[in-house]
């Protein structure tokens, strides 16, 4: 597509129009309909509106972006995009809900932005199974300090929406939490509120908080209790807390790592717990 084009005025002359001359709305449905990232580099008034565009046309171009989506890995797809928000996820409801597509859940989603003339059944309600990366991978950054203020609003209605797994991808938002402990915790928590497992891949998240020598940390993976903390508080510490199955079991493995950091505290909680030390582990415990 040309930069520019010339243009005949009614005096004759001839000047120059290029995409800066055209008006933001028809920018904005020229990048749509082109479906190409990398238009947006070559005109930097097109790149500003794309840093932060409206939330409705954000929709439509992550649906139109994945044409043979269908309502079940839709709206995992788009969310691998940094601009899907949580207002553009709405924005992509409202857009699919009020579409004319398919009933079929198969269907192409490129008709929900470009809809034909009939009008079929509704397609069917949009499904998330697993959270994406995206939404933790920043909390890896050593400097990171504070949780992004719109992680924990947008998780909570993810969950409540459409409940996907908070052990996806085999606990990798658990364990980039844990990673960033203590500034993650309350993300921590509410993973754990809503199910996440820190057995996966051999305790791999209990490895993690070992490694972060907090044995409170460590105690709250592991143990699941019903309304504990607050109890303690709101009593003086004299409430007791109901007790209920461990969310995972501590494993050699665990206890291992707990050596090889020589944290006797989070050792001794673990041998508590009944796990049964190798030979190995067994003959550096007494070097503790």
């Amino acid at each position: 597509m040309p930069s520019s084009c010339s243009i005949i005025s009614n005096t004759g002359n001839t000047t120059l129009a290029g995409l800066d001359d055209l008006p933001e709305e028809l920018l904005l449905e020229i990048f749509l309909y082109a479906l190409n990232p990398s238009l947006a580099l070559t005109n930097r008034r097109l790149h500003d509106m794309l840093s932060h565009p409206p939330s409705s046309f954000a929709a439509r171009w992550l649906i139109a972006f994945h044409p043979t989506a269908s309502s079940r890995d839709l709206l995992g797809r788009c969310l691998r995009h940094p601009i899907c928000t949580l207002d553009v996820v709405r924005a992509i409801e409202r857009i699919w809900s009020l579409s004319s597509s398919s009933s079929s859940s198969q269907s192409s989603a490129i008709d929900v932005v470009r809809p034909t003339l009939s009008s079929p059944p509704a397609p069917p309600p949009l499904e998330l199974v697993e959270l994406p990366k995206r939404l933790f991978r920043n909390l890896l950054t050593p400097t990171r300090r504070v949780l992004p203020p719109t992680l924990l609003p947008f998780l909570n209605y993810l969950f409540e929406t459409y409940s996907p797994s908070p052990s996806s991808h085999k606990g990798y938002p658990l364990c980039a939490s844990i990673t960033n402990h203590p500034v993650s915790l309350p993300l921590t928590e509410l993973l754990l509120a809503r199910g996440a497992s820190p057995g996966l891949n051999d305790g791999y998240a209990v490895q993690l908080a070992v490694g972060k020598k907090d044995l409170g940390l460590v105690k709250m993976l592991i143990e699941c209790q019903s309304g504990g903390d607050s109890a303690r508080g709101r009593d003086g510490g004299n409430a007791k807390r109901r007790r209920t199955e461990d969310r995972t079991k501590v494993t050699s493995k665990m206890l291992s790592v707990a050596v090889k950091f020589k944290n006797r505290p989070i050792v001794d909680y673990f041998i508590e717990k009944g796990v049964v030390p190798d030979l190995k582990t067994l003959a550096a415990l007494g070097q503790l």
